[in-house]
């Protein structure tokens, strides 16, 4: 088995990883929604039918270019002449970064196993950093990755809402009952414009290391930055699916803001949060907006949408205060899947 960098494939090459892709794809239940966990600039190409080999590789060579200041890198890898698997590794904010990798097995086969742990090795090699992080979904890659040694730092629920049980009544009382929001101007935006970005910017640096601080894992934060904000409207853009984003403004301020995603499964509409954000600023928090936005996002949805079929979202045990609304909201855990690490010194030990 062997590794090639994806910017490395020639094109029959491609080709054959485009047909891969299909197979990959067809491995998962339709009602199973794990793989829209994956970082949104990989959401479309997972989602999208691939059948244009010249439209695939332009779509996939680009998604790289745009991934560079973040050190994105991608490996196929290749049984003989037959690709089998592929891993994608990511830098995030501060010291932070995590891969994704899928493949035709239902259960990673030992050989493969080790060449993904050598591609995470030299990959952190040539960023310079100590660890890497993976969330596990599937119950196979538990226990390949706990058998191998790797530490696990926390568990991930993935939930599920479904529209029929959603109580709507209690979503307008919710809305209707919060005093607090009568002195903010509540704004609701369809494509984010450019001339809040510094406001935004602010917000962002506020309510992200708030919404970790009970994190068990404390790692570094990085500033979100304008070009932050305006590749995340461009990315927004490009993947094409319908956005809606709630803004609570204290005058001059962001307050709070719930922003989900529209997708299309089985002809309808679902609403989906994971790759999206509900947050509260940190002098704002108590006042119940994280619950209010979210009930007007959804009494809004089904205004516009009617026969909207579900709402989806993933949610961390420590985010308590996020963790309670969505139970109180309705939310079922569907899947259980948990952060794996995977440090220097364990992938070396590994390959010795």
């Amino acid at each position: 088995m062997k590794a090639i960098e994806l910017n490395n494939l020639n094109d029959n090459q491609f080709l054959l990883y485009m047909e891969v892709i299909t197979e990959i794809r067809k491995k998962y239940a339709e009602k199973e929604y794990v793989l829209d966990y994956d970082w949104n600039e990989y959401r479309d190409y997972y989602f999208r039918d691939n059948t244009d080999p010249k439209e695939f590789k332009e779509r996939r060579l680009n998604v790289i270019k745009d991934g560079g200041k973040n050190s994105l890198s991608e490996f196929i890898f290749f049984d003989d002449d037959n690709p089998v698997s592929f891993i994608a590794c990511k830098k995030l904010s501060g010291d932070r970064c995590e891969f994704i990798y899928d493949s035709v097995y239902s259960e990673a086969p030992d050989t493969l196993l080790k060449e993904i742990y050598k591609i995470l090795e030299l990959y952190l090699e040539k960023i310079k950093i100590e660890s890497i992080s993976y969330l596990a979904n599937r119950k196979s890659d538990r226990v390949s990755f706990e058998n191998a040694g790797f530490k696990i730092d926390y568990d991930v629920f993935n939930s599920k809402l479904l529209r029929k049980d959603i109580d709507f009544e209690n979503l307008k009382r919710i809305v209707e009952c919060n005093e607090h929001v009568k002195d903010f101007d509540l704004k609701l935006y369809r494509d984010v414009p450019e001339d809040i970005s510094n406001v935004y910017v602010d917000f962002m640096n506020d309510a992200l290391p708030a919404k970790d601080f009970f994190n068990p894992v404390k790692q570094e934060f990085e500033k979100y930055t304008k070009e932050d904000f305006l590749s995340r409207i461009r990315n927004d853009r490009e993947d094409g699916d319908p956005m809606y984003l709630y803004v609570l403004f204290d005058k001059d301020n962001i307050a709070a803001h719930c922003k989900v995603y529209l997708e299309i499964e089985d002809e309808k509409f679902f609403i989906q949060h994971c790759g999206a954000l509900t947050g509260v600023a940190e002098k704002y928090r108590g006042k119940g907006f994280g619950k209010y936005l979210k009930a007007k996002m959804y009494l809004k949805i089904a205004e516009d949408h009617p026969d909207f079929s579900h709402a989806i979202t993933d949610t961390y045990p420590w985010n308590k205060y996020m963790y309670k609304i969505n139970e109180e909201l309705g939310f079922k855990v569907y899947n259980e899947g948990c952060i794996f690490r995977f440090t220097k010194s364990d992938l070396e030990g590994l390959l010795k």
